[in-house]
């Protein structure tokens, strides 16, 4: 169940990000990546995603904040990347880390995973080559 529910997610998000994304507006190598391959910007849609359930869970203040600053490190450390591997790395590892803040309160929110991503990614553009 959580496999399709990640899947319409994802497939959702792609039409959202074609609208969202300005990709003439790209300001470096990352970003113009990110709007030419259909996998970085998956792992981009949904790394936003999963930034903003738990942005808007009850892990605290000073958590909150926390994660607010580290995902701007984590941005600037992105956008020095000169090539796709460590793009994708950084995603991974992004990706990974991002859930790891303990909910105070509630149900802490599910979050997609890279294999995740990846397998949704490769099952959505086989289906296209048939």
């Amino acid at each position: 169940m959580k496999k399709t529910i990640s899947t319409f997610i994802l497939f959702s998000l792609s039409a959202l990000h074609a609208q969202a994304s300005d990709c003439s507006k790209a300001r470096n190598f990352a970003e113009t990546e990110i709007c030419k391959d259909h996998l970085l910007s998956a792992l981009d849609m949904t790394l936003n995603r999963n930034y903003r359930v738990m942005m808007a869970s009850d892990i605290g203040t000073v958590a909150r904040k926390n994660l607010s600053a580290s995902q701007r490190l984590w941005l600037q450390e992105r956008n020095r990347c000169k090539d796709k591997e460590c793009i994708t790395t950084l995603y991974k590892r992004r990706l990974a880390d991002i859930c790891d803040y303990p909910v105070i309160a509630g149900v802490h929110p599910v979050c997609d995973e890279f294999n995740d991503v990846v397998e949704n990614d490769l099952q959505r553009h086989d289906g296209e080559k048939r």
